[in-house]
């Protein structure tokens, strides 16, 4: 069993862990400050209309490059890691030349406008660079700029959200739009400023390489791609089967409270990954080691995390009319089951970090894969029947099983 002590659980030791810890707090601030801003804003039903519009770009993005770039930041640790890294951006770029009409097609005729179609573009295309600039800062143990890569889109956005007092776009589309330009600002700036830096290869350079390192991407991040798919649909699936069996207001006021849940529980479990990913996907450790040093993170993160969730039981209505509005009060109760849901899925994640480092990849497809089912059907059956409460309990319980799974195969699995 591995040991425990206050230093683990008291990670500002060091400046590394201060700092991570910082701006892991800062965003979450900054994310709970927006949450606020827009329940104070937007009526239930907008916020809805936002809250599809992008769990729309977040399956592209889960299908198309998420899977990729786990391969890309494993590749990051070798001596040619500026090379694969500007491969990476340019090939991303290519990439979306390529599938975002066929994203826009599709959304189109799902239901959406040429302007939302517009914004989820350069929604994917920013999420993808932000999240590979965030990865690699961190694998180079650079927390300063890997701060200014998750905290300057936060900022601008809430800049963005406040022009709302002066323009009166009161619409789930500009809700899209500001996150899309905040984004993409911040993450035009890190790579620009990363290229310049590495100089250039041509940019045909940098495609063929992108291109060559496709087949044995494919082969390390095929099982990613279905995963995309199963993660996709355990995340946010409830959103509309909320929409289909009862309204837009409620998928807003769904959306609201079980982001805020999510982002708290983030919190908790946010600097300890970012911290511990170097660690884990690096060479120095063996995998008994990196299976201890896991295990010792989870007890820590237990003993951090489990006070979070009881206080969203106790404190639900005070929480959610300081954080969120008396409009979406009708699903205040929330909070406690999805920080339930959350607590098991973090540990799970613990679990997964060790199955990217040994390229076990199919464990983590497997784990979503029973917890995609269990998700769907129990959503299928109870949000019908139970509204809210259903959508709650098809997590609690999915999860559950999905952190039981992932701890077998963590056990069964080498080392």
């Amino acid at each position: 069993m591995p040991t425990f002590s206050l230093k683990d659980f008291i990670a500002f030791s060091k400046k590394d862990s201060s700092l991570v810890w910082f701006s892991q707090l800062a965003n979450a601030a900054l994310s709970i400050i927006m949450g606020k801003l827009v329940t104070q804003l937007y009526s239930p039903a907008d916020f809805g209309h936002f809250a599809l519009l992008t769990t729309i770009i977040f399956l592209y993005t889960n299908i198309l490059f998420n899977p990729i770039q786990q391969f890309f930041s494993v590749k990051l640790n070798t001596s040619e890691k500026q090379e694969t890294l500007h491969a990476y951006i340019w090939g991303l770029l290519y990439s979306n030349f390529i599938f975002a009409p066929v994203l826009s097609v599709l959304f189109y005729f799902w239901g959406g406008s040429k302007v939302d179609c517009f914004f989820l573009i350069l929604l994917s295309l920013s999420q993808s660079w932000a999240s590979l600039l965030v990865n690699y800062y961190n694998l180079e143990r650079n927390y300063v700029k890997n701060a200014v890569a998750i905290l300057s889109p936060s900022i601008l956005n809430i800049i963005f959200i406040l022009s709302v007092l002066f323009t009166h776009l009161e619409s789930g589309t500009y809700l899209i739009a500001s996150l899309s330009c905040a984004n993409f600002s911040v993450s035009l700036f890190l790579t620009l400023k990363l290229v310049l830096k590495f100089g250039a290869p041509s940019i045909s350079t940098s495609i063929n390489r992108f291109k060559k390192e496709i087949p044995s991407a494919f082969k390390f991040s095929g099982p990613l791609i279905i995963l995309g798919v199963l993660n996709w649909l355990i995340s946010y699936s409830d959103r509309f089967f909320i929409d289909l069996f009862m309204t837009k207001s409620d998928v807003g006021i769904y959306s609201a409270n079980y982001g805020l849940a999510s982002k708290v529980m983030l919190l908790a479990s946010g600097p300890m990954i970012v911290l511990l990913r170097p660690d884990i996907y690096g060479s120095a450790l063996s995998a008994f080691e990196k299976k201890e040093l896991i295990l010792k993170k989870i007890v820590t993160y237990l003993f951090w995390a489990t006070p979070l969730v009881f206080s969203f039981y106790l404190f639900q209505n005070k929480i959610g009319l300081l954080f969120l509005s008396s409009s979406f009060e009708k699903g205040f109760f929330i909070f406690f089951p999805i920080s339930l849901t959350y607590l098991a899925l973090t540990c799970a994640q613990f679990f997964e970090l060790y199955f990217y480092s040994i390229s076990k990849t199919k464990y983590i497809l497997y784990v979503f894969a029973i917890g995609s089912a269990t998700n769907i059907l129990l959503n299928i059956i109870l949000i019908h029947w139970l509204g809210f409460w259903g959508a709650c309990l098809s997590n609690i319980i999915s999860s559950s099983i999905q952190f039981l799974f992932a701890f077998y195969y963590f056990k069964k699995s080498e080392g």
